[in-house]
């Protein structure tokens, strides 16, 4: 997750160049850990050469309150709160159910929200200095197996929340032909005010009977799979 960006300031740049990427990526993973109420949309746009325009892959969004978490993309769906899991495909009609207790879905939540510590020792980052209000952080990848060659990625410096993730695609080759230049990930209207409590509710979809869950009318052509 990764941008580009040209450094226009000459003392304060040269002075934010010296600072250790690490101890600055930690305060946005702080920052993330620290936001017990959270909201954000997601844009996606691919482009498929560097001077051709982007095409708008999809528009998502996150929600997080405490324990409690939502986030869609396209026609995926991701519940979890204090009863449980909830998986939405929309696009196959599917449901898929877990306990809260269940294992195998725990932390499922904080796999969306960004990492910094983890991703900038993947392999090599470099700060690139701040830029119109935004950190500026380049993630370069040695490994000839990843798709990925470089990712930049834009932190609003006083919140320290990510704005701009931009992804891109090493050259087509005799093995790999990924068609695609650069993906670049747009997080707009972040708010740290609560959300709506609706979001994070199964209701809608899903009743209890037994202590186990039932489909709603209103999605009764739904496949609805429990997970034990």
């Amino acid at each position: 997750m990764k941008q580009i960006l040209l450094l226009v300031l000459l003392l304060p740049g040269t002075l934010f160049s010296q600072q250790d990427p690490k101890s600055l990526l930690k305060e946005t993973t702080q920052a993330y850990l620290n936001a017990n109420d959270l909201s954000m949309d997601v844009n996606v746009q691919t482009y498929s050469t560097s001077t051709g325009q982007g095409t708008l892959l999809g528009k998502g969004m996150i929600r997080k309150s405490g324990n409690n978490y939502y986030s869609k993309f396209l026609t995926d769906e991701l519940i979890v709160n204090g009863n449980c899991t909830v998986v939405l495909d929309h696009n196959e009609k599917t449901i898929t159910w877990y306990d809260a207790n269940d294992k195998k879905k725990k932390g499922g939540k904080n796999q969306e929200l960004p990492n910094m510590d983890s991703l900038a020792f993947q392999d090599s980052v470099a700060y690139k200095g701040l830029v119109n209000g935004q950190r500026h952080f380049v993630f370069y990848s040695r490994s000839a197996a990843s798709a990925i060659s470089m990712t930049e990625v834009y932190i609003n410096d006083a919140s320290r929340f990510i704005e701009k993730i931009v992804y891109y695609y090493r050259a087509n080759n005799t093995d790999e032909a990924y068609d695609m230049f650069k993906v670049v990930i747009d997080y707009v209207n972040i708010s740290t005010t609560p959300p709506s409590k609706t979001y994070f509710s199964e209701s809608k979809y899903l009743t209890y009977s037994k202590g186990l869950p039932v489909l709603t009318s209103a999605y009764s052509g739904y496949q609805l799979n429990v997970a034990r």
